[in-house]
């Protein structure tokens, strides 16, 4: 036998050795996946049966999994064919975990101090814990490993969920967020890791966990904040993000987080705006200011008389000044809606709007009909929300109001005087004034409606604002100081008219809003929604230019409808049924607050403490919004500050490698949180008449622009 031929049977015999190890193992990891898939099935169906749903009619394509030469198993991509690991999927899953710890990636905000002109307990306190932040900054480390327990962890990536083994094993956390965009994926990962376990550990302690299957990455920053929602809003401001395997599509959902981490952390209230939202609109119950009506309590042959209605939403945006013409043009036929300051450019281009709407609660918001003729503003039907000033009100013979939503003065609305929901809430009524005026154009039902001059942003280096807005009638350095601020609070977002525009924070989140009602509004097949403003562009809404605008509808009879409006959508909720001592519900508010000091009642020697005390507070506060009837107020009242200052103490005790240090400053912090907790109690005492004050001194912009017009008429 010669020694080629010897060494060929040797090397087979090593083959068929082979083949019997893998056969072996292969009949052993058979039944083992078996064991766990259907362990893991029957776990879902006991914690989370909802994510089982879209698996009824699942079909599995079993010839994506395949054995490694170290026997564990592996899986092809469904469409790119490509395995998802290399040989040991398990040994790389740990040598990733090894290397995250080293450097573990983690949301940061950055806090300073803010000037307090209206005297608010917010930003007096606050600056205080912020100092303690901003000395941080330049005394301590920046945290460099991963400590063992995190406020928030958000996983991307599930794979077959070998990393999940031991991430978990070392790893605790408030809330875990778990996304896989491949279903495959997480199907196949029912036979390897022991959700079973995570279940059970989230159950016993208390803990949160959502799983998100297959939602597409713009869709996901939505699904993702309205969990932040669900378990506080701080958790954004120390999220550890660890990702499992790199893919086109996790790379779009990181880009998508990136782009819209603004909207996590911000619109969060505060306390201070729950006491004006109080104070406001118990004296409009007081002043008895009519209230939009429920829908259900409003025939639909009301509202078929207005529908078909034209309509022109006008803001002050700089690309109005190229729509001017046309408002003249088609003056007379349309219904003309005018948002917020936009009535002053109105005014000085002689054209008169039949609504006005304003959103924000401030004194400003009505002080500027200070500089406008009484005989101009009075047969103006002004609508706004419940919470605007009181003020706003009394230059208008026709005014009303809806319910804005997630406001402390709407809840205790809802609650104590209208459960059975007789009056309307404004769907996506904020935050800037077109929201609100979209917000109506639905709830009335409109269905042709041109948006002039609300371009949610402008070419950088461009206007801000029409040119014959106030904005451009004072000194160069109030125009610089306002242009160089919203060009450098912002982002880059697709144009009305194809070219990209520049929105800051604020536009894009009202643009984010516009987008969430225009998706209510094109359920009606038939509303049509043209955008004839040179600026952002909004979903279900068609650019159209100003020139290209072409109306055949005959003249309309404006006081007409103003008045059919009037009396058919608003009502007046009497006085006498009211008890508004009551409704504030002061002593209630102070035994919360002082139930919740005794929350800080605990050990706090660790991170990990600090995480379960910010968890601890918002569970306490969160019973009020639903478990305790009549009380949700207080959580409106508590929620914003409470989130804020957590987000502050936990980027304290996170964002440095001085563990004790960094708690010791954070119990300085607890400490001054205690202190605002208490002037709550009595500023909120005070809270019936409570109104904004404040006289901003930008209305010195609306006095230039219109040479103290009111005076014609006073």
């Amino acid at each position: 036998m010669s020694d080629s031929f010897e060494g060929m049977l040797q090397e087979a015999s090593i083959q068929v050795e082979k083949l019997e190890k893998r056969y072996k193992l292969a009949i052993e990891l058979d039944r083992t996946l078996n064991d766990r898939f259907r362990d893991n099935l029957l776990a879902f169906e006991h914690y989370m049966p909802h994510v089982l749903e879209d698996y009824k009619s699942f079909s599995f394509d079993e010839n994506l999994l395949f054995m490694s030469d170290t026997g564990t198993l592996n899986i092809l991509h469904p469409e790119l064919k490509q395995p998802l690991y290399g040989e040991d999927p398990i040994s790389a899953s740990k040598q990733q975990f090894q290397a995250y710890k080293k450097s573990p990636k983690f949301t940061r905000i950055r806090y300073g101090q803010e000037d307090n002109p209206r005297n608010q307990l917010q930003t007096e306190y606050l600056n205080k814990v912020a100092a303690f932040c901003l000395e941080a900054e330049t005394q301590l480390t920046p945290l460099k490993q991963l400590p063992d327990y995190v406020p928030n962890l958000l996983i991307l990536g599930i794979g077959l969920g070998y990393h999940l083994d031991e991430l978990l094993e070392e790893l605790n956390s408030n809330h875990f967020y778990i996304y896989e965009p491949v279903p495959e994926f997480f199907w196949a990962s029912l036979m390897v890791f022991n959700w079973r376990s995570l279940f059970e550990r989230v159950n016993e302690q208390g803990l949160t966990l959502n799983i998100n299957i297959g939602s597409k990455p713009e869709q996901f920053p939505r699904d993702y904040i309205s969990q932040l929602d669900l378990n506080g809003r701080y958790s954004a401001s120390k999220t550890f993000l660890y990702l499992h395997y790199h893919s086109d599509v996790l790379e779009r959902v990181i880009s998508e987080l990136h782009a819209n981490y603004n909207k996590q952390i911000t619109g969060w209230g505060f306390f201070d705006d729950g006491v004006f939202s109080v104070g406001h609109g118990l004296t409009n119950l007081e002043n008895e200011v009519p209230i939009l009506k429920e829908k259900n309590h409003i025939s639909k042959e009301i509202f078929d008389k207005i529908v078909d209605m034209p309509v022109f939403i006008v803001a002050n945006g700089p690309s109005l000044d190229n729509c001017i013409e046309t408002i003249k043009e088609y003056r007379d036929q349309v219904i003309l809606m005018s948002c917020g300051s936009t009535i002053t450019t109105l005014y000085r281009y002689g054209i008169k709007p039949d609504i006005q709407l304003d959103v924000e609660r401030t004194k400003h918001s009505a002080d500027k009909f200070d500089y406008l003729p009484a005989s101009y503003l009075e047969d103006i039907l002004a609508l706004s929300v419940n919470v605007m000033h009181p003020k706003y009100f009394k230059y208008f013979k026709r005014k009303g109001y809806g319910m804005k939503p997630g406001e402390t003065m709407s809840s205790i609305f809802s609650d104590k005087i209208d459960p059975a929901r007789k009056f309307a809430f404004l769907q996506a009524c904020n935050p800037l004034v077109g929201n609100i005026a979209l917000s109506y154009s639905y709830y009335f039902g409109f269905r042709n409606v041109y948006l002039m001059g609300m371009d949610n942003g402008f070419v950088k280096g461009g206007l801000h604002h029409s040119k014959n807005s106030i904005y451009y009638t004072a000194g160069n350095e109030d125009v610089k100081a306002l242009q160089n601020y919203v060009e450098h609070d912002g982002v880059t977002v697709p144009g009305n008219f194809g070219r990209d525009v520049f929105s800051s924070h604020l536009m894009d989140y009202s643009r984010y809003m516009i987008n969430v009602i225009m998706r209510e509004v094109a359920k009606n097949k038939r509303a049509n929604y043209y955008n004839c403003s040179d600026g952002a562009k909004f979903e279900s809404i068609t650019p159209l230019s100003p020139e290209d605008v072409f109306l055949l509808d005959p003249p309309l009879d404006h006081e007409a409808v103003k008045k059919y409006i009037f009396e058919n959508f608003f009502e007046v909720l009497p006085l006498s049924s009211l008890d508004i001592q009551a409704l504030a519900g002061r002593e209630e508010f102070a035994k919360v607050v002082n139930a919740l000091i005794s929350k800080f009642d605990m050990k706090l020697e660790t991170r990990a403490d600090f995480s379960l005390l910010a968890k601890k507070q918002i569970d306490f506060v969160k019973d009020f919004r639903k478990l305790i009837k009549g009380s949700s107020y207080i959580y409106y009242l508590l929620v914003g500050s409470l989130n804020t200052f957590n987000a502050m103490m936990l980027t304290m005790v996170y964002d440095y490698e001085e563990e004790q240090e960094c708690i010791k400053r954070a119990k300085q912090m607890l400490s001054i949180w205690q202190e605002y907790l208490e002037a709550m109690v009595v500023r909120y005492d005070q809270v019936i008449g409570y109104h904004d004050v404040y006289d901003w001194d930008g209305m010195k912009l609306f006095k230039d622009d219109t040479n103290g017009a009111a005076t014609d008429d006073a």
